[in-house]
């Protein structure tokens, strides 16, 4: 008996004395498969990823992810930075093993932020591995200060970073929630100002290596200021967007549904507010989807000196893509102006799966094509368009007439121009009128066009002409 409790002691002794060197090998396999992953998610061939030695311990590891970028542009010096990875292959409650990560930038880079740094690593990583191979890792940003290089008018002022990512031991499923306070850049001609930066997304790997699940996106604001000699000031300006994202398949196609809205959005003094898009595009071929995916990261990784071929090759695919009657929908379009409401929805579908003669000749697809369409707009906006065409085409006429108008001359024509082209839209009811907007109703299928109800499938041959 004394025996057996003594080998079981030395089997289990062996064991946990053996257990930091096993969990290092399984390290050690877990960063060989993450860099392969993002070897192949990296689709910029500038961007490389090439994963340092492994220097495998007993109770401790280290190995490092080197990032380097080559600029497209001649004369330009490449830029590379490493991740260095700290393994403590020590199991504890919180998990099996636990990876400290650091960036370490080049030596001159270094000596270039120092003292614009807001405290500690410009990025630097935890990474906690469980019992059961899934990871969750926690990021930091202590935020940055100061100009981009020694001597530069561009100066940044990057707020930090914080966040999670969390992932199964075979990058099946992921999820991540990153927040950024902001970030700010200046220079002699302006400026770029984004505000307190949300993002959450959590996805599965489906079939034909394609992302299914959902993200969400935020931003509180955005601002950009900009005044050169040749265009002068421009200033754009949004604020609280957001923007959220869903993809799923169903057998074996693909449905994306995706919604922006924002509650002010200015363009050099023009404002409109509580906007709201919202698209979905279903019933895509999730086979065709992944070997359109596949050949556009092989035209991305590989830059042929003729990717014509691989382009070429994507129109089998693209084929496939709309083989199982795809539909797209704007499901919602409205923006509050200073002239009113404007509002919309489209629904576009193919009744029938496309042929090889019909992506030969796009006409053909009039044959199996569906679409409604509803839009509506304020009466000043629709006046201030037809306003501006009416004033064209009179500035057009005189100038091929060989004639000379003055501006009194060029408003009293445009404007009985105008009031003809509108009674012309609305004495055909092309578009009808409804409290302060005017409206628009649109629905073809099978070669019949009908506007607000009424028959007006002789313009399709007009249109086609």
């Amino acid at each position: 008996m004394k025996k057996f409790l003594i080998a079981g002691v030395v089997v289990i002794g062996g064991a946990v004395l053996a257990a930091p060197y096993l969990i290092g090998t399984h390290a050690e396999g877990r960063f060989t498969q993450g860099h392969e992953w993002l070897q192949q998610e990296i689709l910029y061939p500038q961007v490389s990823v090439q994963p340092g030695e492994y220097r495998k311990g007993w109770l401790t590891s280290e190995t490092s992810t080197r990032f380097s970028f080559t600029p497209a542009g001649e004369g330009e010096a490449p830029l590379s930075f490493e991740l260095v990875h700290h393994i403590n292959q020590i199991p504890s409650p919180m998990g099996m093993m636990r990876i400290e990560s650091e960036l370490a930038l080049p030596p001159e880079m270094a000596e270039k932020l120092e003292g614009h740094l807001r405290g500690g690593p410009l990025l630097s990583a935890e990474t906690v591995v469980g019992f059961d191979g899934n990871a969750t890792t926690t990021l930091t940003s202590p935020g940055y200060s100061g100009p981009l290089q020694s001597g530069e008018r561009v100066q940044l002022d990057w707020r930090g970073l914080e966040g999670t990512f969390n992932s199964d031991g075979k990058m099946g499923h992921i999820t991540a929630s990153l927040t950024a306070p902001g970030l700010s850049i200046k220079d002699g001609e302006g400026s770029v100002t984004l505000s307190r930066m949300h993002y959450n997304t959590d996805l599965v790997r489906g079939a034909y290596d394609l992302w299914f699940g959902t993200a969400d996106a935020t931003l509180e604001g955005i601002e950009f200021d900009v005044e050169t000699p040749e265009n002068g000031p421009a200033r754009m300006q949004m604020s609280k967007a957001r923007l959220t994202t869903e993809q799923h398949e169903d057998d074996t196609r693909v449905d994306i549904d995706g919604k922006l809205t924002f509650e002010t959005f200015e363009v050099n003094g023009f404002n409109v507010s509580d906007g709201i898009y919202e698209v979905a595009y279903h019933n895509l071929d999730a086979a065709s989807l992944g070997q359109l995916n596949t050949t556009l990261k092989q035209i991305m990784h590989e830059q042929p000196q003729d990717p014509s071929l691989l382009v070429d090759s994507m129109k089998s695919h693209v084929q496939g893509l709309l083989s199982q009657k795809p539909e797209l929908s704007i499901r919602q379009l409205r923006i509050e102006t200073p002239m009113g409401t404007v509002s919309g929805k489209l629904h576009m579908v193919l009744t029938d799966p496309l042929t090889d003669a019909m992506m030969q000749n796009p006409i053909m697809l009039m044959d199996i094509l569906r679409v409604d369409l509803d839009a509506s707009l304020p009466k000043p906006m629709v006046m201030g368009l037809l306003s501006s065409s009416a004033r064209n085409s009179v500035t057009q006429i005189a100038k091929t007439q060989g004639r000379s108008l003055s501006s009194e001359e060029v408003t009293e024509r445009s404007n009985a121009l105008m009031q003809q082209q509108l009674q012309g839209l609305l004495a055909q009811q092309l578009m009808v009128e409804q409290g302060e907007n005017y409206l628009t109703s649109i629905h073809y299928a099978r070669h019949k066009l009908m506007i607000n109800d009424q028959d007006a499938t002789p313009m399709i041959g007009a249109l086609l002409q």
